[in-house]
């Protein structure tokens, strides 16, 4: 009896501490309504950085080995980790959407900063403005370009790194439902 007893008491606590345990569980604060803005997703997941997004079969995340990440971006020293391509456009070469890349502390001040003084005095901030994106709060940034066309960066924190996202001339627009799909993940 008390063998049994104590095995009650056993899956009990054990039943307690599983619910307990599965409410600690997140993946970000994403609203119950989220939906992929893609018909059956792949997602791309950084555990590194903590953060998701959703992409379509016609596309590809190219993450980049450890060898290669390191790389100059803007006069900023930066981790280049991922870009987003489109692997079917009609010369069935991939077309890059936006490149990622990861720097500890970097401000968005430090990074227009940085942007300005890349263009010769051709480079322009046109705006900043805040985007959000499910549970993701962005720092949209407008500039212009020596080639006189726009060119948006969009920038989040990370536990302390920003992870800066390039969008590749063209691509403003088709960049827009791969930005609807970024999500945190713990």
């Amino acid at each position: 009896i008390i063998l049994k007893n104590y095995m009650k008491s056993l899956l009990i606590s054990l039943g307690i501490l599983m619910l307990v345990g599965a409410g600690c569980f997140s993946v970000g604060n994403l609203p119950e309504e989220y939906e992929s803005p893609f018909e059956n997703p792949n997602t791309y997941t950084n555990t590194e950085f903590g953060f998701a997004l959703d992409y379509p079969e016609t596309h590809d995340v190219n993450v980049r080995g450890d060898d290669v990440r390191s790389q100059e971006y803007v006069g900023i020293e930066m981790e280049f980790f991922a870009s987003l391509r489109d692997m079917v456009r009609e010369d069935g070469t991939p077309e890059n959407i936006f490149w990622m890349y990861a720097k500890e502390g970097l401000s968005v001040e430090e990074f227009t900063d940085a942007l300005v003084n890349t263009g010769n005095g051709h480079v322009a901030i046109s705006s900043t403005e805040t985007a959000t994106y499910n549970d993701i709060e962005m720092t949209k940034v407008e500039s212009t370009t020596e080639v006189d066309m726009p060119k948006l960066h969009y920038l989040f924190d990370r536990n302390g790194t920003t992870i800066v996202l390039s969008i590749f001339l063209h691509e403003n627009e088709t960049s827009l439902p791969f930005l609807e799909s970024f999500r945190t993940i713990e």
